[in-house]
């Protein structure tokens, strides 16, 4: 789970403890510091981020969600929210933003933060879009679940341009048919 919320970005030590519930500071630390020792973490200016190496681990953090929707039930968080920048990490498609850019406004109920491609890059802004949004992505907590799931909910509000909502499916998403293809 640590490194499924380091694909949304670097994080300080206190809101990764705070995000994972039930997991002690002394503990975190240990994990931390393996990662680290392992070189799929980097520590940098305060904050812990996937290394380079580390980026590896965003399509198997795909396939684990492809597998988790396949499977249903309760998830490993006990049913507490996941936020919709660690989902939205964790969708992110490198290998397919390689010469994209696109700039992506997200408000998940209170949760609101900007997603800027650049060349492969993901790069996380909270708060509103610090740019003009090609994308922009409104929906209920509820609605956003519902779309992970592959359902539709009339509370979930995609916008944009017909090329730049091409192009943020491409970046986000799971792969629906291989999902379909798995639960026959």
């Amino acid at each position: 789970m640590i490194l499924r919320d380091l694909c949304s970005g670097p994080w300080r030590f206190s809101d990764l403890l705070a995000g994972l519930g039930g997991i002690g500071p002394n503990l975190l630390s240990a994990r931390l510091a393996l990662l680290v020792e392992q070189g799929l973490v980097a520590h940098r200016e305060n904050r812990y981020q996937l290394s380079g190496r580390g980026q590896a681990v965003r399509p198997l953090m795909r396939e684990l969600m492809v597998f988790g929707k396949v499977l249903g039930g309760p998830g490993l968080d006990d049913d507490r929210t996941v936020p919709a920048r660690t989902a939205m990490g964790v969708l992110f498609d490198p290998i397919a933003a390689r010469g994209q850019s696109l700039n992506v406004s997200v408000k998940v109920e209170q949760e609101q933060f900007a997603m800027l491609v650049a060349d492969g890059a993901l790069t996380f802004v909270s708060g509103p879009s610090p740019v003009a949004a090609d994308v922009t992505l409104e929906a209920t907590r509820e609605a956003f679940e519902a779309a992970g799931r592959g359902e539709s909910n009339g509370n979930f509000h995609l916008r944009g341009h017909a090329s730049a909502l091409q192009c943020f499916r491409q970046l986000f998403s799971l792969p629906v048919d291989r999902l379909q293809r798995l639960m026959e």
